[in-house]
């Protein structure tokens, strides 16, 4: 839960310094665009590594070795490489979690915005 804590309040500084860089002004309507493109970019970087993570490309990449099998001259170099989810090995809550609270507070911005 710290890692998740943190990892949020280092997405809302990076969404003000965003806000400040390209608008260089801050309002309610600057935020809820930067902090949705904030929490939508690592929420979905954090998605695709979840599914990557589970096996789902693993086939695909098993396909892909099938194929190219022909341009190696030996079978055992082709096992040497290893699965896609056997790459993506790190804890991804907390990314997944901090992208998800960043857009509540969007919503929640919004919502008072329209207000």
């Amino acid at each position: 839960m710290k890692k998740t804590a943190t990892f949020f309040f280092i997405l809302l500084l990076l969404t003000l310094l965003l806000i400040f860089a390209v608008y260089r002004d801050l309002s309610l309507l600057y935020f809820i665009n930067m902090s949705f493109y904030v929490g939508g970019a690592v929420l979905f970087m954090g998605i695709l590594g979840f599914v990557t993570q589970k096996g789902f490309f693993d086939g695909i990449s098993y396909s892909f070795r099938r194929i190219f099998r022909a341009k190696y001259e030996s079978g055992d170099e082709m096992e040497d490489i290893p699965r896609l989810s056997g790459i993506v090995s790190m804890d991804l809550r907390p990314a997944l979690l901090s992208g998800l609270m960043l857009l509540v507070i969007m919503m929640i911005s919004l919502y008072i915005y329209y207000l």
